[in-house]
């Protein structure tokens, strides 16, 4: 076992190592198996936890999106029309509004870089950068297994 550190944790082995030892084997796995199975309970718990809120942002976020590509547009030339100056906040939301209807593959861009970039951030064994910025090097290939 002690071979396949891949496999087998360290907690694992040295749990099966001291059953051997004391002639308690039998005992020490059905503890092992005990925690394990908590253990994994405890994973889908947590992740049964955590997609409704997920769930719930998603739709929040895709509703606010066809509200700026659906909803606002309409009202561009109405306010045009008044001839008064619009306060801050307004031209910056129509900014963003005449962005993501003129530009959206942009948008998609960035959210396909940010998910790509996050999943491989949570994936890589080592992170990207160590503790010295001088040496930053991307986590890629071999390096990551």
């Amino acid at each position: 076992m002690d071979n396949y550190p891949g496999v087998f944790s360290t907690l694992y082995t040295a749990m099966v190592r001291s059953g051997e030892a004391s002639g308690n084997l039998g005992n020490s796995l059905l503890k092992m198996a005990t925690f394990l199975e908590r253990e994994a309970e405890l994973k889908r718990k947590i992740k049964s936890a955590t997609s409704y809120p997920l769930i719930v942002i998603t739709a929040s976020v895709l509703i606010v999106i066809g509200l700026f590509i659906f909803v606002l547009p309409q009202f561009v030339g109405f306010l045009k029309a008044l001839n008064v100056p619009l306060p801050f906040p307004t031209r910056m939301t129509l900014a963003m509004s005449n962005f993501l209807v003129h530009r959206w593959y942009v948008l998609l861009v960035i959210v396909a870089v940010i998910f790509f970039g996050v999943r491989a951030w949570f994936r890589c064994s080592r992170r990207p950068w160590p503790a010295s910025p001088t040496r930053w090097r991307p986590c890629s290939g071999r390096a990551c297994r």
